[in-house]
């Protein structure tokens, strides 16, 4: 059995507060293109040395911590959830924040924590019957995913909050927006939720409508992916200007303008969808510039 630590949006590491992994570096441990899972994950056995920390045994603090399972390619880990004091006994370790760290991690560590900590934050919220308010309990067998009310037998599956977002092209550029969430000069692209009853590109055009003010031509679907911060699973499309001037709303998008692929602000972290579609358009103008 191998554990995930998480304190809220950061991942415990079982390694000094100096190391590759938190100075950024892409492979930690392993060698050139290797997953390095035993960089991310902590096992019983091979806990560091916890002479010298404060207070109780850390092992001790982690058998009382709220805690999930969950399979990954035919491998079962278990998920720990830390609250601020419980996080003081693992100063010691490297925290590294998940957002920065998906970007620079092979493909298939990226999965793992995407979905370690998607488990751990809808294990945290799940823990009542909605029908009953019974405790839920982690399920079994077939239901090995899901909880399972321990009075009614009621299944409730992980959930998932579907989103979209679009980069939109008017001739040689780009509309970026900055979120009013974002740190100071970040800027990403137009996303939202899909609400009730909605197609994915009907959210992109009442997406672009209530945050930009312009009118686009039909989506094109790119790809997707999940995003746990806390739940959603993003849907990446592009789309063409059609009609209309950019203006943000003032309560979600404070800042819009059109950019040139060659002369872009402060963009998404590497590892995210929006960064993806930034990046694959840059791409694609410049083999269109060699041709």
């Amino acid at each position: 059995m191998r554990y995930f630590v998480f304190c809220k949006d950061q991942l415990i590491v079982p390694m000094p507060l100096e190391s590759d992994l938190q100075k950024g570096s892409s492979q930690g441990s392993a060698g050139k293109g290797e997953p390095y899972l035993d960089t991310l994950v902590l096992t019983w056995q091979g806990f560091p040395d916890w002479q010298g920390f404060p207070g109780d045994d850390p092992v001790d603090v982690l058998k009382l911590a709220h805690r999930v399972h969950f399979r990954f390619e035919n491998e079962e880990y278990c998920v720990l959830s830390l609250d601020q004091a419980e996080e003081g006994h693992f100063k010691k370790l490297a925290h590294i924040k998940v957002r920065e760290l998906i970007g620079t991690l092979d493909s298939k560590s990226m999965a793992l924590v995407i979905r370690a900590m998607a488990y751990a934050n809808w294990s945290l919220v799940s823990n009542f019957c909605g029908a009953c308010g019974s405790p839920l309990q982690e399920g079994e067998g077939e239901e090995h995913l899901a909880k399972v009310c321990s009075t009614c037998g009621r299944v409730f599956f992980p959930r998932m909050s579907p989103a979209v977002i679009v980069l939109i092209h008017k001739e040689d550029r780009i509309l970026l927006a900055h979120n009013l969430s974002f740190p100071d000069g970040r800027y990403g692209l137009i996303a939202g939720f899909v609400e009730l009853g909605e197609t994915f590109e009907q959210t992109v055009h009442r997406e672009v409508m209530e945050e930009a003010g312009i009118e686009i031509c039909e989506p094109r679907y790119v790809r997707s992916q999940p995003w746990p911060f806390p739940d959603s699973l993003m849907v990446a499309f592009e789309a063409d200007w059609k009609a209309g001037e950019p203006r943000p709303d003032g309560k979600e998008i404070g800042a819009l303008g059109w950019f040139k692929l060659d002369e872009l602000p402060n963009i998404p972290l590497r590892g995210s969808v929006a960064r993806y579609l930034i990046d694959h358009a840059v791409e694609q103008s410049r083999k269109q510039n060699k041709t």
